[in-house]
């Protein structure tokens, strides 16, 4: 057999010093009382190519509880997608943006 390669994902490498992480994990405790848990997947994800477009770019992937992704029975937790929701607009409030 033969196999075509049509896009590949740069590897993403764990950031021990992440600020946005932990930025993260602190918004994670005052919004839903837990302590932040990492796993490292196996796929691809565009957080690899952002890191190569901008170098040192402080990234974290997070999202609602979810399965069956890609398929006719994927599902969406829609308590879970509030939550991130909720989580996702405390992590910009502590952000330091400036324009």
């Amino acid at each position: 057999g033969t196999t075509e390669t049509f896009a590949r994902y740069p590897g993403w490498n764990y950031n021990p010093s992440s600020k946005m992480r932990e930025t993260y994990a602190k918004v994670l405790k005052e919004v839903d009382d837990v302590e932040l848990e990492c796993h490292a997947g196996h796929g691809g994800l565009e957080c690899a190519v952002f890191t190569q477009i901008e170098g040192g770019m402080d990234i974290i992937t997070c999202g609602p509880k979810a399965g069956a992704c890609h398929t006719p029975d994927e599902w969406l937790d829609l308590e879970s997608w509030d939550r991130t929701w909720k989580i996702l607009t405390g992590i910009l409030a502590q952000c330091d943006v400036k324009e």
